[in-house]
């Protein structure tokens, strides 16, 4: 059966040292945290004839943060971007009005259901709603994670990210919005909240904000109509100063409700909600509600030319150690050793 994958991930996961079980699931059930660019596929699926420009841009954008040089190793026939998208649509086309033949490829996945292999297709057949054969190997984990953080830390743009974050909405009906303020001056604090939400749910998506508290209680006021404004601005304290803050807002998933109610206790009594804000929604509603307030570019209607300014700052310091002088260091490497 190992002949029905590709040599290429054969290697790098010594694949032919290791049992595995067939499976066949739908797959859908191979979507997770720890796949975004599964989502942005799904977004260029529906988006490709109503939308090309925007599907193409998404798209293309997602697969140099993968393959800066637009080629994926083992693949002749993927050599630059407009070929991805090419046999992307064959694909696409082909799963419309034919199942998954198992006879022909099988999808490898880890411990974990994460695929080694095969996005273009799990996401063609996740798109359809149809099912898919694996090679489930329960002692091979995947050697990284290609979860938010990695896109955007290689360059991902975070307009075309929070399309892709709205995209998981339409295949997980148990996704809520953590929207915590904080003063800049305490940001640090936040990564023990996100810490302790990771520790317990899949986190999806994060995005950060520069924007002052009275602005993020009237983003909450705007969009929330049926929270009343008392409760929403209870327990603030008068002496913040309101104009340096920043809202991270984190996609996560929850069981149910006593989940919910269980974390914003215990975020609540961390922070004593004297120099935080916190708010988390309830229903898939208001997650839906919210993902389309602040994953878009209505968010910056709540924010300062100061404040979108210092979001520019943050992500052109964040491309440039992570993107532009990693590139230039690789550039180097390689003259260097030309010279020798």
């Amino acid at each position: 059966m190992l002949n029905l994958l590709q040599q290429h991930t054969i290697t790098i996961y010594d694949l032919e040292q290791h049992s595995f079980v067939k499976k066949r699931m739908n797959a859908r059930e191979l979507l997770s945290s720890d796949r975004f660019d599964l989502y942005a596929k799904l977004f260029y699926i529906k988006n490709r004839v109503p939308d090309t420009a925007m599907a193409r841009h998404v798209y293309a954008e997602h697969i140099l943060a993968f393959n800066p040089d637009g080629k994926e190793p083992g693949r002749s026939d993927k050599d630059g971007v407009d070929d991805f998208a090419q046999v992307f649509d064959e694909l696409i086309d082909y799963f419309e009005t034919h199942e998954f033949d198992e006879n022909i490829s099988l999808i490898p996945v880890d411990e974990n259901h994460v695929p080694l292999d095969g996005s273009h297709r799990v996401a063609a057949l996740a798109y359809y709603n149809k099912e898919v054969e694996v090679l489930y190997f329960p002692d091979v984990k995947s050697k990284t994670t290609f979860d938010y953080n990695y896109f955007i830390n290689r360059g991902l743009s975070i307009k075309t990210a929070d399309a892709i974050a709205i995209e998981i909405l339409a295949y997980t009906s148990n996704l809520h919005l953590a929207c915590i303020w904080s003063p800049k001056s305490n940001i640090d604090d936040n990564k023990d909240a996100l810490n302790y939400i990771k520790n317990k749910h899949a986190v999806y998506y994060l995005k950060s904000m520069h924007m002052s508290l009275e602005c993020f209680n009237r983003l909450l006021i705007f969009k929330i109509e049926h929270k009343s404004s008392d409760d929403l601005l209870k327990n603030l304290s008068s002496n913040i100063k309101t104009n340096n803050g920043i809202v991270q807002v984190i996609l996560f998933e929850a069981n149910n409700t006593e989940e919910i109610s269980n974390l914003k206790k215990a975020i609540e009594e961390y922070y004593k909600l004297k120099e935080h804000r916190l708010y988390i929604t309830d229903t898939h509603q208001e997650t839906e509600t919210m993902m389309n307030l602040v994953f878009t570019e209505k968010s910056k209607e709540f924010q300062s030319v100061m404040n979108k300014t210092f979001d520019k700052i943050e992500i052109y310091k964040r491309n440039f150690k992570n993107v532009y002088w990693l590139n230039l260091k690789v550039k180097v490497a390689k003259l260097l050793k030309q010279l020798k």
